[in-house]
């Protein structure tokens, strides 16, 4: 698996425009894409202005070949035109391992 997470730092007061977005025209987009498996949405609890999408793809080449397509530039561009001022930054991980811990 392979997991990017995209910090944004939205403009003082634009978190909900900037979740709207996700919700409403990212992801949409996205769970056409061959290798999405699924994403979260984060805000920082200390910095309203902050959040994290963590996005997870069936392995490296779904996500490089998506972003090939232009698909995931254009979302990053399309969001700060959305709310002018936002910053992005993406960083990609290979996930090797997944723990989960069950309730006793």
């Amino acid at each position: 698996m392979y997991v990017q997470i995209i910090t944004i730092k939205a403009p003082v007061g634009e978190i909900n425009s900037i979740r709207h977005f996700i919700q409403n025209d990212y992801l949409p987009q996205m769970k056409q894409v061959a290798g999405f498996s699924q994403a979260h949405f984060l805000e920082q609890m200390d910095d309203r202005d902050t959040a994290k999408l963590i996005v997870y793809w069936r392995d490296q080449t779904s996500a490089e070949n998506a972003n090939g397509t232009g698909l995931l530039m254009d979302a990053a561009t399309s969001l700060v035109a959305h709310v002018p001022g936002t910053r992005v930054q993406r960083t990609g991980y290979i996930m090797h391992n997944q723990l989960a811990v069950e309730n006793a």
